[in-house]
Formats: structure tokens, sequence, C-alpha cells
């Protein structure tokens, strides 16, 4: 019997949980109310705010001052998410000469960015359920 539990036990830490959540993503604060926000999962620090190195990206028209998106299907772990508004479609976050973004941004968490963009620690949250997060847009 005690090789049976032991033969089990390994079987279970040799294949990943199959276990899969729903993120729902209120984006707030969206002004103007035109073109696409860029929605950014990260699963993990290295690489975080960058296009290329996103779990999941996902583009959404915005209709209003407030939009919504359902992200699913993701597996049980730990992510942060970035998201900017991309109003004039270009696919960046325009910033002005000396860095200064001039579209709208925002991360999971909601944390402060008052000297640059906050590290993923800060925007950091565990999916071990179905979970809806509000970000608030800042312009600056």
């Amino acid at each position: 019997m005690k090789l049976l539990s032991f033969i089990y036990a390994l079987f279970l830490l040799t294949f990943p949980s199959n276990e899969y959540y729903d993120i729902v993503v209120d984006v707030e604060n969206l002004s103007p109310i035109e073109g696409n926000i860029q929605i950014g999962l990260y699963e993990g620090e290295e690489g975080f705010m960058y296009k290329e190195n996103t779990y999941s990206n996902t583009i959404v028209t915005v209709t209003g001052e407030k939009t919504s998106y359902r992200l699913e299907k993701i597996p049980k772990g730990s992510y942060a998410i970035c998201v900017f508004h991309d109003a004039n479609k270009n696919g960046y976050l325009d910033k002005n000469v000396i860095g200064i973004p001039k579209e709208g941004f925002g991360f999971s968490n909601n944390p402060g960015c008052r000297f640059g963009p906050p590290k993923y620690k800060h925007c950091q949250f565990e999916l071990n359920r179905n979970i809806s997060l509000t970000i608030k847009m800042k312009n600056l």
C-alpha cells in the first residue's frame, strides 16, 4: 500500500496542475474615448513591461470611459498586468522628448508611479481563483 501511495504522490508531482482561471480586467479613466487599450499579462519579473515578453497581449477597442475584458483559462500562478491606452492606434505608448508618457497607462494593484514605472513586485498578484481587477489609468 505504501508503494502505491508513493507512486501516486510521484505522479502528482510530475504533472503540472490543470487549474485554470479567468481574470476580468476593468480599465477606468480612459480619455480620450478613442483608439485601443493594450493589456499585457506578465508571468515574472524578467521582461516586465516589454511587449515581446508578455504571457498574453490583448488589444481592446475603447468604447467609453470604462472598458472590461476577460482573460480566459490562465494557469494558476503569479502574474502582473500592464495596460496602456493607444489612442492613436500606432501600437506604442507615445512619450514626450524626456520620456514621459503622453498616453494613459496603468498597472494591476494601481501602484504609485512617482519616479518612473513600478516594479513587478508592486503589481504582482496570485491567480488561484477567478478574479476581477480594476485598473485606473494615469494620464500625465
